[in-house]
């Protein structure tokens, strides 16, 4: 098929039946010759160039006295676009629904959606807003231009035609009906409203008669879905019924209204008509176009000629085309959100005699009242020092604020009370003439301040509850948006966290994973071998979660505890897991696509549920990951339990099918029913023991038998791992009042649910299943198999934000995760400098480092573990080694914290046992397979050289000399002597989240997620200063919400691999080529630098990072900005138009240059109260900075 750009090729045997078939999409341009009578390509306009996946325009028109195009979205905004320029003069969201149509007005346009019609101006302004009623979907409309641009005519989907007059606030004149069809198309011809109807019909109605019938034309078997007029003629396109189906019509159908018996001319069109346009100034002459972009120009007096032509749509669907009122051009819209501009010249008018649009002008500014600004820094504010809990953490649900209740006005005042627009005025009834004041207004008191009595106010407008039951370490505590533009530099992150060890921020999409990421951080086996250099140094798999885990956990283990590790590369590996959205683990995410509707509707409602599926899915993920990088079963080791599964058929003499499988989680199996007189009898380690051996009947398919039947299924674990993960698996209210009642009959007989430490017995000749007792005397060693020792290690719980009377309610409550996580023996001193501690040879011991390995990649964990706990603060009398993360709150605990449950509010998801340090791995798995694999220098530094001197992966670069210098380790040695300026970029991959606040205002829930776009490092030192190592544009696999070009300076394009022409590589590369800098000691120098690298997932050593922001900062007061530095100090203007990672970091190395000048001539502090008092009194002035005098002396010595 030539017109619709396929070929389908089918190859025939056996008769007539097609096996295999082929479609081919080529290009339309070879199958004709294209002749678009003088009309070429000009440019195009997104409509919304901060959407990845923009929505289609629906409508679009002309405006009638400005040089404008109108349009009309699906997602209900309209918009203006200027000419000649072509670009974006307004945008602005206008219904709820989509924009069905779309007229020119006297003042502007107006646009119909579903259930209501607007008047705008062309900046975006609603003039008018007419609502109609509900079931009265309106489908089109128009302006009745002989009546007056005032009367506006509505059809809709039942039939009803209606006027409105817009002079008169929207006042409805009449309404008439074309019977029971839906009115789709409307247009004026010749004094008359054509309206196309869903039953192919074109009915002439006369407006200057109340709408009364004067024709009816049978033009299609099915609706109408194109039509335009032009002067007596009425071009229409619709559907045709074939086989019993409604297909497009490949005729275009021409009608004059004085002769409305039979078309005048038939159009051949075999793409189908999408669009359709009369030439305004040709009589005759018709523009069709398809879906495809097919497009063709027609004579009706001569269709046997027509000039075919393509416009590209670059695999959208074309979806209006309309000729400019002057017919200089056209106008294509898509489903993209672009519009064509074609014409015969490069700048045609919409009118001849058409005005400009009045250029957009800027806000007024308002002065400010304080000595700061909005971007400072709130550390320019002195706080008092706290001792208690901050008010921000202040939970205003725990106690009602009771106040004055509203106002009552008296009904005696509405009955004298006249009203005058939406305000009641009421004479006073005490008003006597010759009274005064004071006595009138003394008498009306009680009217005045009548109140209604026992009102009381809630906070945040939510119903009175009794207290929390749970302890306010428990507490969902998220960083106050007030604090998000700076995070974690203002808000003090130790006030929630008295250990050592580092937490992970919340307030991200999927963050709910963070009680697994501590759990799997804290398991020394795992943590070892995410440290393996195959892990670390793998620059292959651009989304591997093993080395993601790895890198995560080593932030982990050397950040500081004030400032809490962010788990976004991992997450970002975790959203590209197509199975993980499939499974409901993901949730949505405001401007991503595919992330909306999709993944809420797939998400899996009960966090405790959604966490124990991600546990198994993560395990099953890094176990196929090592399967496919090195086919060891490393992981299988740690984690997967084998398991026996026997089926027999009831029915029928067939033999059994025995299998051998591994499982990485254990689910808990729960008696079905709870017998009241023996409610105590399923003790914790009689659950265990029937999900340990399974037995079910069931119908299922039976291979021998080759079809369904009754069979009888025997599951049994014969070898459990190093690791235990078990599911609670608790789905309804009796399993949890289970967990209630074993809590309590274990707690009055001395013992812990769920079962502080398992004694597991395996059949070294895995026949039997694995025995269990929670005593030491119950299972002995013998022939059969030994004895191994487990631990509670941790247990990860649901949080409810509220009370919950019915289980049923938990996936329609709001809350978190915690976990509660077993660190070592003995760590519950009170005093700081002399700790009582020992850390379980299962948590490894600290040791020196090799000679010849690397730095900080050869930390050992157990070290750093070590050192937390000198930190950490433990009031409890027991010496407890339990550790309640939340986040990035963490507290310790005493040994009884994990089992409490506080009714419903807390509710146990997962727990985890490990092997006791005492079993060792033994015959499990090769001890040295799991201690940490240190990353020689040798075989880093090839690394290194190997993907510095890799190509990019835009292939098209090869070419173009790069914009950096390579670093040669043969000449230049990265270390401790090595100055480097460091700058990155990003681009916003969602959209901010907003809601309702306590205040009632709009406040930002969740920031836009960023992306690292471009990371630049300049030489600081050397022959070579200033000239760029690194300038490394990271591929993006997800689309861009936000290019954020104004601060980034990245364009659309410059991520791609076909369009960038920068050097593009992958987010793994640049990572380990920074982290190879960093491990070698090198100095990194810039501006802002802590938010950048808490960002990208980068921890550098306070020793070896120098921040121009600190170093002339003043305090208490604002931090500068490095454009204002730069021209106070260097007498240069950067960021002019857009940021340059380059130009930043270069300014950043001479500033630091400019610091160590002033710091040998012990000035200083003198230097920066100028500094101050100078951008106080030129109120930050850029330009004054820059004519100051005294940054001559340093702009002629770089230059």
């Amino acid at each position: 098929s030539i017109l619709t750009r396929t070929t389908i090729l089918g190859s025939k045997t056996n008769g007539n039946d097609v096996v295999d078939m082929a479609v081919y999409d080529m290009d339309p341009t070879d199958a004709f010759e294209e002749d678009s009578l003088g009309y070429f390509h000009i440019q195009c306009c997104q409509t919304q160039p901060n959407e990845a996946y923009p929505l289609p325009i629906r409508c679009q028109c002309f405006d009638a006295e400005a040089e404008a195009y109108w349009y009309g979205m699906e997602s209900g905004h309209v918009g203006t676009v200027a000419f000649p320029s072509f670009g974006r003069y307004a945008h602005v969201p206008a219904h709820r629904g989509a924009v069905v149509d779309l007229v020119p007005a006297s003042r502007g346009a107006l646009s119909l959606s579903k259930d209501q019609f607007k008047l705008h101006t062309a900046g975006g302004m609603t003039l008018l807003s007419y609502k109609t009623k509900e079931g009265e979907d309106n489908m089109c409309c128009a302006v009745a231009q002989h009546v007056g641009s005032s009367t506006v005519i509505v059809g809709r989907e039942n039939g009803t035609l209606s006027v409105y007059d817009l002079q008169r606030t929207s006042r409805l004149l009449l309404e008439a009906s074309v019977g029971y069809q839906s009115v789709l198309k409307l247009k004026l011809v010749n004094n008359l409203l054509a309206c196309g109807t869903s039953l192919g019909s074109i009915s002439l109605r006369d407006p200057r008669s109340g709408l009364t019938a004067q024709a009816v034309i049978q033009s299609h078997a099915g609706p109408i879905v194109g039509m335009d007029t032009q002067g007596e003629l009425i071009a229409c396109a619709g559907m045709n019924m074939f086989r019993g189906q409604l297909v497009p019509d490949t005729l275009v159908k021409v009608f004059d209204v004085r002769k409305t018996h039979q078309p005048v001319a038939n159009v051949p069109f075999g793409p189908g008509v999408a669009a359709l346009s009369f030439h305004p100034h040709s009589t005759g002459l018709l523009l069709l176009s398809s879906d495809a972009g097919v497009s063709m120009f027609v004579d009706i007096t001569n269709s046997d000629e027509p000039a075919w032509f393509h416009v590209n749509c670059e695999g959208d669907t074309l979806t209006a085309a309309d000729f400019l009122p002057s017919s200089e051009g056209m106008v294509f819209a898509d489903s993209g959100g672009v519009a064509h501009l074609w014409g015969v010249h490069s700048g045609p008018k919409v009118r001849q005699f058409g005005g400009p649009l009045d250029p957009a002008t800027a806000p007024s500014k308002l002065s400010s009242f304080h000595s700061i600004s909005e971007t400072d820094s709130f550390t320019s504010l002195e706080f008092p020092p706290l001792s208690a809990v901050f008010l921000s953490a202040y939970n205003g649900e725990e106690e009602a604020l009771h106040e004055w209740g509203p106002r009552v006005v008296d009904e005696t005042l509405y009955k004298n009370s006249r009203k005058a627009d939406f305000v009641h005025y009421s004479p006073n009834p005490h008003f006597r003439r010759n009274i005064s004041f004071r006595a009138v207004s003394k008498a009306t008191a009680n009217l005045r301040n009548k109140r209604e009595v026992g009102h009381k106010v809630v906070s945040e407008g939510k119903k009175l509850r009794r207290k929390s039951r749970l302890p306010p370490m428990y507490r969902n505590i998220e960083i106050p948006q007030s604090f998000k533009r700076i995070r974690n530099e203002e808000f003090d992150v130790s006030f929630y966290n008295q250990t050592g060890f580092a937490g992970l921020e919340n307030g991200m999409a999927n963050c709910y994973a963070n009680p697994l990421l501590q759990v799997l951080f804290f398991s020394k086996g795992f943590r070892d071998y995410t440290q393996q250099e195959k892990w670390l140094l793998n620059s292959e798999d651009e989304f591997s979660l093993t080395s993601e885990l790895g890198y995560l956990f080593h932030m982990m283990s050397i950040c500081p505890r004030d400032h809490p590790c962010q788990a976004t590369n991992f997450l970002r590996a975790l959203r590209h897991r197509k199975q993980a959205g499939l499974l409901g683990l993901l949730e949505a995410e405001r401007g991503v696509p595919g992330s909306g509707s999709e993944l809420e509707t797939a998400k899996d409602k009960s966090l405790p549920m959604r966490i124990q599926s991600l546990c198994r899915f993560l395990i099953e993920q890094l176990g196929r990951e090592e399967n496919q990088v090195c086919g060891s079963c490393t992981v299988q080791h740690l984690f997967g339990m084998n398991v026996n599964s026997e089926i027999s058929c009831l029915t029928g003499n067939y033999p059994r099918i025995r299998k051998s499988s591994t499982s990485y989680v254990l689910d808990l199996k729960y008696p079905r029913a709870l017998p009241p007189d023996k409610a105590s009898c399923n003790s914790f380690i009689e659950i265990l023991r029937q999900s340990l051996h399974i037995e079910q009947e069931m119908k299922a398919w039976f291979e021998p038998a080759g079809g369904y039947m009754q069979v009888h299924q025997v599951k049994s674990v014969y070898s459990l791992p190093q690791y235990v993960f078990m599911n609670c698996n608790i789905k309804s209210e009796h399993q949890m009042h289970l967990w209630t009642l074993g809590h309590k009959t274990y707690r009055e007989s001395g013992k812990f649910w769920p079962a502080e430490t398992l004694y597991f017995q395996e059949d070294q000749d895995r026949n039997e299943a694995i025995k269990v007792s929670d005593r030491p005397g119950d299972l002995l060693p013998n022939e059969t198999g030994r004895v191994n020792v487990y631990e509670l290690m941790s247990v990860i719980a649901f949080s409810a934000d509220e009370e919950l009377d019915s289980f049923d309610k938990v996936q329609d409550v709001a809350g978190h995760l915690v976990a509660h996580v077993r660190i070592g023996e003995g760590i519950g001193s009170k005093e700081l400098g002399t700790p009582e501690f020992t850390i379980n040879e299962a948590e490894g011991s600290s040791s020196k480092q090799d000679e010849g390995k690397d730095t900080l990649l050869d930390t050992d964990s157990a070290a750093i573990i070590a050192n937390a706990m000198v930190h950490l603060k433990h009031e409890n009398s027991d010496k407890s080694n339990w550790v309640l993360f939340n986040d990035f709150s963490i507290n310790p605990t005493t040994r009884t914290e994990p089992g409490k449950l506080y009714g419903l509010e807390k509710i146990p998801c997962l727990l985890v046992y490990r092997r006791s340090p005492a079993q060792g791995m033994e015959d499990k798995c090769n001890t040295e397979t799991l201690s940490t694999t240190a990353v020689s220098a040798e075989n880093y530094e090839e690394i290194f050289t190997h993907l510095v001197d890799a190509p990019p992966l835009n292939e098209n670069l090869a070419k173009t000399p790069y914009t950096f210098a390579k670093l040669d380790l043969n000449v230049e040695t990265p270390g401790p002597k090595m100055l480097l300026g460091i700058d990155a970029e990003f681009v916003a991959l969602s959209a901010e989240e907003k809601g309702e606040g306590p205040s009632g205002c709009e406040e930002v829930i969740r920031p836009p997620r960023l992306g690292l776009a471009r990371v630049s490092v300049v030489r600081g030192s050397g022959p070579r200063k200033f000239v760029p190592c690194i300038d490394d544009h990271i591929q993006t696999l997800e689309p861009v919400y936000d290019y954020l070009t104004q601060y980034s300076g990245v364009q659309p394009g410059d991520l791609h691999a076909s369009k960038s022409t920068h050097y593009l590589t992958t987010l793994r590369c640049a990572y380990i080529k920074l982290r190879f800098l960093i491990d070698k000691g090198c100095i990194f120098i810039g501006h802002g630098l802590k938010k950048d690298m808490r960002m990208i997932n980068i921890v550098i050593p306070p020793e070896n990072l120098v921040d121009t922001v600190d170093l002339f900062h003043l305090k208490p007061q604002r931090r500068l900005s490095l454009k204002f530095l730069a021209a106070y100090f260097l007498g240069e203007d950067v960021q002019v138009k857009e940021h340059d990672s380059i130009e930043d970091a270069s300014a950043a190395i001479k500033l630091f240059d400019k610091y160590q000048e002033l710091e040998r001539a012990g000035i200083v502090k003198d230097t920066l109260i100028d500094l101050y008092h100078f951008g106080r009194t030129n109120n930050w002035d850029v330009e004054a900075a820059l004519n100051w005098k005294g940054n001559n002396e340093s702009k002629n010595a770089y230059e």
